[in-house]
C-alpha cells in the first residue's frame, strides 16, 4: 500500500490549488433543503418540477431550496480480495485510497462531514460522519485493517440495504469498487433516490485491455471459465470490444437510475479525471 503521509501531502497541495472549488460548485444542488414552489421558467432544471402540486394548483411548479451550511458526502468502499489484484505497478485498492483522498480532502476543505462503510466479501465497518482530518484517518485506519469478522450470508446487497437504513438523505455519496452488476437495480434505485451518487468503477489496466501480458490469462464470469494466449490478437481485440460494451452497458444503466459513473484505472490521471468530472456536472 501507499505511503499514506506522502500521498497526503501531494494531495493537499493539489486541493489548495483547484480542486476545492470545482468540489464545492459541482454538487452545489445537494445539502439543500426544500423551501417553497414558484412557476417554472424554461431555463429551470425540470428534475425538480414537482407533478402532483402542479396538478393541483394547475400550473408547473418548481420545488426551491435554500443550501444547507454543511454537506455530508459518504463513501462506501470496497477492499474485497480482487481489490488488491495488479499487473504492472499499482494495485486497485491504490488507486481506490488515492481517489478517496482526493475527495476526502475536497471534502473537508469544503467543510464537511465525511463517513464511509468499509466492505469486503464478508464484512463491513462503518465509520460515522464526522468533521475534520481525524475522520478521514480512521477510514484510512479501517481501509488497512488485516483481519475481518465475518457476517453471515453478507453480499454487496446486504451493505446497501444496511445503508439504506442509515440517517443519510440529500448527501453525496460515492461507491468506489471494481464489481458491475453485483448491486441489484432495487437497491441501486433506493440508492439514486435518496442521494446524489456516484458510481466510480477502479480497474487494472490489464483487465479492459489485457495488454502487457504474456502466456495464457483465465478469464471467468458467472457462467463459465475461459481462456485466452495473450499472443492471441484476434482474441483479444474481440475481448477488448466486449468488455467495452459491458462498462457502457452499465453505465448507460446507471444514468437512467440518475446516478454519474465513470472508472478509473491505474494509468489514470486521477486528480484531472475527477477535476473533468465536476466540470462536466
Amino acid at each position: 500500500m501507499q505511503d499514506i503521509k506522502k500521498l497526503h501531502i501531494k494531495i493537499n497541495r493539489l486541493v489548495d490549488s483547484l480542486f476545492a472549488w470545482n468540489y464545492k460548485t459541482a454538487f452545489k444542488w445537494r445539502g439543500l433543503e426544500f423551501s417553497d414552489y414558484r412557476v417554472y421558467d424554461e431555463n429551470d432544471d425540470a428534475k425538480y418540477i414537482d407533478f402532483l402540486a402542479s396538478a393541483r394548483e394547475w400550473k408547473l411548479l418548481i420545488k426551491r431550496f435554500e443550501e444547507e451550511r454543511e454537506l455530508a458526502v459518504f463513501f462506501l468502499l470496497d477492499i474485497s480480495e480482487s481489490m488488491y489484484f495488479w499487473e504492472w505497478d499499482k494495485k486497485k485498492i491504490d488507486t481506490l485510497i488515492e481517489t478517496f483522498s482526493f475527495l476526502a480532502f475536497a471534502a473537508n476543505k469544503n467543510n464537511d462531514k465525511i463517513g464511509a462503510i468499509i466492505f469486503n466479501e464478508t464484512w463491513f465497518e462503518l465509520v460515522k460522519l464526522g468533521k475534520w482530518v481525524k475522520n478521514i484517518h480512521k477510514i484510512l485506519e479501517a481501509i488497512d485493517k488485516k483481519s475481518f469478522p465475518k457476517i453471515e450470508n453478507f453480499s454487496p446487497n446486504t451493505l446497501l440495504s444496511y445503508f439504506h437504513n442509515l440517517p443519510i438523505k440529500n448527501s453525496l455519496v460515492f461507491l468506489l469498487t471494481d464489481k458491475m452488476n453485483d448491486f441489484d437495480d432495487k437497491n441501486l434505485k433506493i440508492a439514486s433516490l435518496k442521494n446524489d451518487f456516484v458510481y466510480i468503477n477502479i480497474f487494472d489496466y490489464f483487465e479492459n485491455n489485457l495488454s502487457n501480458g504474456h502466456g495464457v490469462v483465465r478469464l471467468r464470469d458467472s457462467i463459465q471459465t475461459f481462456f485466452i494466449n495473450l499472443g492471441n490478437h484476434k482474441k483479444i481485440e474481440a475481448y477488448k470490444a466486449l468488455r467495452q460494451k459491458k462498462i457502457q452497458d452499465f453505465s448507460k444503466k446507471l444514468h437512467n437510475f440518475r446516478m454519474s459513473y465513470f472508472f478509473i484505472d491505474n494509468t489514470t490521471n486521477i486528480f484531472a479525471k475527477l477535476l473533468i468530472f465536476f466540470k462536466s456536472r
